[in-house]
C-alpha cells in the first residue's frame, strides 16, 4: 500500500499544487474586488449635502491619499471602520492606499487585476511612492518604468528597483529626503532587564557598512584569539572590545602584535565601491547601499581609499578547465546575473555559489573550458540541492538565460526581464 501511495503521489501533488494556486487565484479575485468597491465607495461620498445652512465643525471633503487622488467625505472612514471591524484610522489607511494605487498607478492597478502581483504587492508599491511625497506626474513616471518588470521579478527585486525609480523621479526631493534622514540619525540604547540590552541606530549607509565589516574583523580576530563562540555572538562581542580602543587596536595588530607592522595595515580604511551610472544620470546603483545621488558618491570617494575596478565586458567569455571559478570569471557571471537564477528568487547574487548548469566532469577525457560564463549561474544552497538531488532540471540556452523544469513538469525562463512561466508538461519519473 505504502509503494502504491508513493507512486501516485507526484500526480497528487501536482494536482494539490494547483488547487492551491487556484485557491491563491480566488483570494486574489476577492481582493481585486475590494479595491474596486473602496473606488465605488468613494464616488458615491464624492460631495457633501449643501441644503443646510454652515455649521463649524460639519463634514468636510478630504483627499483620499497623496497628490492626484479624489477628494471624499470625511465620515465615509466613520461609515466604513465599524463594518469592517477595524478603527477609524485604520479604514483611512484602506481608503488610502486603495485610492493610490487606483489614481496615481493605473499600470500597476490594470497588471494587479490581470493577476501580474498581489494586491498587497501593488498596494505598497503606491504607498511607499506617496509616502516619499512624489508628485501624480512623477508616480506616474513611476508606475511606466514599473510595468515591464510586473509579474517577472519577485518581490524583493520589485521593492529595489522601486527605490531606484523613486529617487530618480525627483532627484531633487530625494536630496532633500536624504537630508533630514541625516538630521534625523541616531543611537539609542534599551536596556532589557536580562543582563542584555537592544542598540538600534540610524546612521549613514556607508558608515553603517564600514561599521559591520569593522565587527566582522574584531570577531574573526577573538576566533583567532580561541573564542568558539557563533559569528554572531562574536560581533556583539567586538561591541565591547571597541568600548576599549587598547584592546580593539591589540586585536586589530594580530599575532606580530607591532603597533608600526599589520595593525597599521588593517586600521586602514579600505573601500572598494561598485557603482553603475548611466550616461548623463545623477542617481546611480550601488552594490549593497540601493540607489545614491552622485553627490553622496563624491562624499564616500573623499574620505576612503578607493579601489576602482576595470569595466567588465559581459559578453566576453573566458574560460578555464579547473573546477575553481577564477576572480576574472566570477565579476562577469555575478555582474551580468545580479540575481539568484531560480525562478523568482530576490536574493543577489553577491555571496551566492556559482553552479555550473552543465555539471563539471573530472577525469581523463573530460572537456576542456568547462569553467566559463556560459555554463555558471549564481544559485542559493537550497535552489542547488533542488537541481542536485531533487529532481529540478535546467539548462543555459543562451548565455545569462536559465530554462528550469520541476520534478512535477512545471516550466519556467530566467533572464535578464526576471522570470516567466512557460506552462507545463506532463509529469515525468524522477531519472534513476
Amino acid at each position: 500500500m505504502e509503494e502504491q501511495q508513493a507512486r501516485e503521489t507526484p500526480s497528487q501533488a501536482r494536482a494539490l499544487v494547483l488547487e492551491v494556486r487556484a485557491a491563491f487565484d480566488q483570494e486574489h479575485a476577492a481582493q481585486v474586488r475590494q479595491v474596486e468597491l473602496i473606488d465605488q465607495l468613494c464616488r458615491a461620498f464624492s460631495a457633501l449635502d449643501a441644503s443646510g445652512p454652515a455649521i463649524p465643525g460639519q463634514e468636510r471633503l478630504l483627499p483620499t491619499g497623496a497628490d492626484g487622488t479624489p477628494l471624499v467625505a470625511e465620515h465615509l472612514a466613520t461609515e466604513l471602520a465599524p463594518q469592517l471591524r477595524v478603527s477609524i484610522e485604520s479604514a483611512w489607511a484602506l481608503i488610502s492606499e486603495a485610492m493610490n494605487l487606483v489614481h496615481r498607478h493605473p499600470l500597476l492597478w490594470a497588471a494587479t487585476r490581470e493577476g501580474q502581483l498581489r494586491v498587497w504587492q501593488a498596494r505598497s508599491i503606491a504607498q511607499l511612492t506617496a509616502s516619499a511625497g512624489l508628485s501624480r506626474e512623477a508616480a506616474s513616471w513611476v508606475d511606466s518604468r514599473m510595468a515591464p518588470a510586473l509579474g517577472r521579478l519577485a518581490w524583493g527585486r520589485l521593492r529595489r528597483r522601486l527605490a531606484g525609480l523613486i529617487v530618480r523621479a525627483d532627484s531633487e526631493l530625494a536630496a532633500q529626503r536624504a537630508a533630514k534622514a541625516r538630521a534625523e540619525r541616531f543611537v539609542r540604547i534599551r536596556n532589557l532587564g536580562d543582563g542584555t540590552a537592544l542598540l538600534t541606530a540610524r546612521a549613514e549607509a556607508a558608515d553603517a557598512l564600514r561599521f559591520s565589516r569593522l565587527l566582522d574583523q574584531l570577531a574573526g580576530g577573538l576566533s583567532l584569539a580561541g573564542s568558539t563562540d557563533e559569528h554572531e555572538v562574536l560581533r556583539a562581542e567586538a561591541l565591547g572590545v571597541l568600548a576599549d580602543p587598547e584592546a580593539a587596536v591589540a586585536l586589530l595588530a594580530g599575532p606580530d602584535g607591532e603597533p608600526g607592522g599589520t595593525s597599521r595595515r588593517r586600521r586602514r580604511r579600505t573601500a572598494e565601491l561598485v557603482v553603475h551610472f548611466a550616461p548623463g544620470e545623477g542617481v546611480g546603483r550601488c552594490e549593497e547601499l540601493g540607489p545614491v545621488l552622485a553627490e553622496q558618491v563624491r562624499e564616500w570617494v573623499g574620505h576612503d581609499q578607493v579601489v576602482v575596478r576595470p569595466v567588465v565586458d559581459l559578453a566576453d567569455n573566458p574560460s578555464v578547465d579547473a573546477y575553481e571559478i577564477p576572480d576574472a570569471i566570477a565579476r562577469v557571471v555575478r555582474w551580468r546575473n545580479l540575481y539568484d537564477v531560480f525562478p523568482w528568487s530576490g536574493r543577489t547574487s553577491r555571496g551566492l555559489d556559482l553552479d555550473h548548469t552543465q555539471p563539471f566532469r573530472h577525469g581523463p577525457g573530460r572537456p576542456r573550458g568547462q569553467t566559463n560564463p556560459d555554463n555558471l549561474g549564481p544559485l542559493s544552497r537550497r535552489a542547488h540541492r533542488a537541481k542536485t538531488h531533487s529532481g529540478w532540471q535546467v539548462a543555459q540556452p543562451f548565455p545569462g538565460v536559465f530554462e528550469w523544469r520541476s520534478p512535477l513538469g512545471f516550466r519556467y525562463r530566467v533572464d535578464a526581464d526576471g522570470s516567466h512561466e512557460l506552462g507545463a508538461e506532463l509529469y515525468w519519473p524522477r531519472a534513476g
